[in-house]
């Protein structure tokens, strides 16, 4: 063939595949008017609003196929590469920017909606044909370790170099063994793998962990996520290890913690915001995990979902997270009534992040010392761990437990969203550098509180120390 013959051919295919992605987004949207949902371009009062309610999965006559995963696609004919619809449908994501607070409030819709549809048909092709963009596969990557450096919940992780750079290589174990059971739960966590693979490539911020490929070849029949290597472990094993050598003392506790949490915050609001819309489902101290230069980032990204998206759809295979950080309608959804069905929400997120201050400000787990089950009975109830301050005076700080208190509430929908929780520990990070920190009572308590973190500190486990997931506590 020559190559002007070759190049006439590769822009047909082009052109076929450019048509295809345009009708699979037509499709979308034509299941979202059918669904009835089209009234909520009148009456939402923000982009999210929208976004939340936007394309559901449900029944459209004009379908002649159905995917797998309940997701509905248009055919695709032999000759057009599903591999170049994935990559273009990739790379349009790639390019999309948000669009200026300054646009009109329909335009800002219009503009998140598009991403939303984009994001989801990214999903539904990479479910149906068991592929991820090419743009995502990691190439020169190498494994340095023979057994596992650190094993999780549902991953070993190893160390290895991706060309010059040590990494950590994420490999999941829940595939390997689905390979033993059957094609259909093969593909349940193969949809899994890429739906993780999918939202994380496209998350950019400074406390979100960044990922940097997939790799196949490293690890016969067991799917690898190339991550930056955190020689600080997490943020458990990173406070106890300054703590033990006097860095984090009750001088700087109240600043430390104050930037730590807001830094924690900001990952969450990210996650959260308009134009990513995501839910982590899993956040624990275990999960974040702190950069070379004592940044935090948020991590394991394995039980995140799509606001509000279908969960069979999209391959989410399990919901909740770690006991003791989990939202008393993530352990007992019957208990709240229509409407809860046990997947992780923005609001189960908050209350994980709640958690997760508590235990920063106390180093101790939420309910220590009770088993799972009680501690787990006692969040349904309404009931949450006391005060920290075990003294008669409350020299405690008072705006840290009142944000923990309202983060943590019982009914979802009285606990602030993520940016007004940012925009608190702003105003807390402010404060904490006057002359709060240097008033006797605080003083007072926070050395306690370091002197009771060095009394426990010897007995917890500490042994996150890379990237990766890592097992849920308890």
């Amino acid at each position: 063939m020559s190559n002007r013959s070759m190049s006439s051919s590769n822009e047909d295919m082009a052109s076929r595949v450019e048509s295809y992605v345009r009708n699979a987004l037509n499709l979308l949207r034509y299941n979202q008017e059918s669904s009835g949902l089209q009234k909520h371009h009148k009456s939402a009062s923000s982009p999210s609003t929208l976004l939340n309610k936007l394309f559901r999965t449900g029944t459209n006559p004009m379908a002649t196929r159905q995917a797998s995963g309940h997701t509905n696609l248009p055919p695709v004919s032999a000759d057009i590469d599903s591999q170049m619809i994935l990559d273009t449908i990739w790379m349009k994501l790639s390019n999309w920017s948000p669009p200026s607070l300054n646009d009109p409030h329909h335009k800002q819709v219009a503009a998140y909606a598009d991403h939303n549809a984009l994001q989801r048909l990214c999903l539904k092709v990479s479910n149906e044909y068991a592929q991820v963009p090419t743009q995502l596969i990691a190439m020169n990557v190498t494994r340095k370790d023979v057994d596992p450096h650190f094993t999780g919940g549902h991953a070993d992780v190893y160390r290895g170099t991706f060309g010059e750079r040590e990494v950590a290589l994420k490999v999941f174990r829940v595939y390997h063994t689905a390979s033993k059971s059957g094609a259909t739960v093969r593909q349940q966590a193969l949809m899994a793998f890429n739906r993780e693979v999918l939202l994380w490539a496209n998350l950019t911020h400074d406390h979100v962990l960044p990922f940097l490929g997939v790799s196949s070849d490293i690890f016969r029949d067991r799917l690898c996520i190339v991550l930056p290597l955190m020689k600080n472990g997490d943020l458990r094993h990173y406070t106890n290890t300054l703590t033990q050598s006097g860095e984090l003392n009750y001088e700087n506790f109240i600043q430390s913690t104050h930037s730590w949490a807001h830094q924690i915050a900001q990952g969450i609001a990210y996650l959260h915001s308009d134009a990513v819309g995501i839910v982590h489902g899993d956040l624990h101290h275990g999960n974040i995990l702190v950069t070379d230069d004592g940044r935090l980032q948020i991590t394991d990204l394995g039980m995140t979902i799509v606001s509000n998206a279908t969960a069979g759809a999209y391959g989410t295979l399990t919901s909740g997270g770690a006991i003791r950080w989990a939202a008393p309608e993530i352990l007992s959804p019957e208990t709240f009534g229509a409407g809860f069905d046990g997947r992780p929400t923005f609001q189960s997120d908050i209350y994980a992040f709640a958690c997760v201050l508590y235990e920063l400000y106390t180093s101790k787990v939420p309910f220590d010392g009770l088993r799972n089950f009680h501690a787990g009975r006692l969040v349904i109830n309404g009931q949450r761990p006391p005060h920290p301050n075990g003294s008669d005076d409350r020299a405690t700080d008072e705006m840290i437990w009142s944000l923990i208190t309202s983060c943590w509430a019982q009914k979802p929908s009285h606990r602030p969203p993520a940016d007004r929780v940012v925009e608190r520990l702003r105003r807390m990070q402010s404060t904490s550098k006057s002359d709060l920190s240097e008033t006797l009572p605080y003083r007072s308590f926070y050395k306690r509180l370091m002197t009771q973190s060095l009394s426990r500190i010897g007995s917890r486990d500490s042994n996150s120390r890379t990237s990766g997931s890592t097992a849920n506590q308890g």
